[in-house]
Order: structure tokens, then sequence, then C-alpha cells
């Protein structure tokens, strides 16, 4: 899958050393905690999306690689430290993505958001159905940030159930960022800094 592009260098505010990829550590001060509620004018998911579902999350693969926040485990997402990486051109220079299936499980909200912020604007959320597919993921200069997705409670299969989504992560250049989760309130329920590119967080 990856390309033979370099990955653009990191910008200023994230450095190799620091907090480990996943840190539970809270986004950075002054970082917005709350959005409208669900699912809103927001980019959505729907449960015909869904790539895998069921009635007991334990069905879920779990790997050494994943990157948990709150409901949502993303499959192998510690990988876009380098190992998971591929590379692709845009118009504004090579940028890099990672595929990471997102795993929904463990609440009684019908709907969630994930929410990248506090980098920039440079990662981008990209679960859009035709992306990844098609080998074309967006440009991350005109991706979306925020994405919202039904749970399993709305597909059918209770809190106890899963249910599982194709996407990954765009960017033009290696940073640090925040992952915010929020409930079908616009709650944040739970949130996440990951490097993109980088090895750790400063």
């Amino acid at each position: 899958m990856a390309l033979a592009v370099a990955l653009a260098v990191a910008l200023g505010g994230c450095t190799g050393a620091g907090r480990a990829p996943g840190s539970a550590s809270p986004g950075a001060p002054g970082l917005s905690r709350a959005i409208a509620a669900l699912p809103g004018t927001l980019p959505t998911r729907l449960c015909t999306d869904n790539i895998y579902a069921g009635r007991n999350a334990a069905a879920v693969v779990r790997t050494p690689d994943d990157i948990v926040v709150g409901p949502v485990r993303l499959s192998t997402l510690r990988q876009a430290t380098g190992a998971g990486l591929y590379r692709f051109g845009t118009a504004d220079g090579p940028a890099a993505g990672i595929k990471t299936p997102m795993s929904v499980s463990g609440t009684t909200s019908r709907w969630i958001a994930l929410r990248v912020i506090g980098d920039g604007g440079q990662v981008k959320v990209s679960y859009d159905p035709a992306s990844f597919v098609s080998g074309t993921p967006g440009d991350p200069r005109h991706g979306r940030t925020v994405v919202a997705v039904q749970t399993a409670v709305a597909c059918g299969n209770g809190a106890s159930g899963f249910v599982q989504y194709n996407g990954g992560f765009t960017w033009l250049h290696a940073t640090c960022a925040t992952l915010q989760v929020f409930d079908q309130r616009g709650r944040l329920v739970a949130e996440k800094v990951v490097p993109f590119g980088l090895k750790k967080c400063g």
C-alpha cells in the first residue's frame, strides 16, 4: 500500500520525547470540550455502512497497537508513529495516512462523534465509505476533522454489542493531536493525545 514518497518533516510543538503514543493525558488547555447534539450537520456513518457488528464486544479483535478513547477502539493506530503508514501525493506535497478500523462498544448512546483537534488542522478524520477503498483518501488540506457514527445500540446490538467502521486518518505534516469522543448530547466522554508521524508527543 505504501507509496514511495517521503514523509514531510514534523511541525514544531511536538518532539521525539515526552508522552508515549496514545497517552491518556488530557488535551491541551483551551481546547473545546463540547459540541452540538448528534448527528446534527456532521458527516455521518450509519449502521448500514459497518464492516463488522455483533452482540458481544469481546468478538472485536484486539492488538497491542490499538488505541482506545472511551467507547472507541482504533485498531493499530499506534502504528501511526511510522510502521503502519502509507504515503500519497497531494497538490500541497507528500501526505501520509493510516487505515484504522473504528470499533464502538460499551456505550448506551445511540451516536458518538470522533474529533481531532489541537494540531493546527493537520490531521483529518477519513471515515467516508469511499475513502481508503479506492486507495485515494481525501487531501488532508480539505478533509474533515470530525465524524459522527451510529453505535451498537442504534444498530440493534445493545450496549454490550459493537459496531465497526472502516477508515482512518490522513495528515500533511507529522504532528501531535488530541482525539476526542462525544456522546449523542455532544458531551465529551474521553480524549487522548496521539502522535501522527512522530514517535512521541512532548
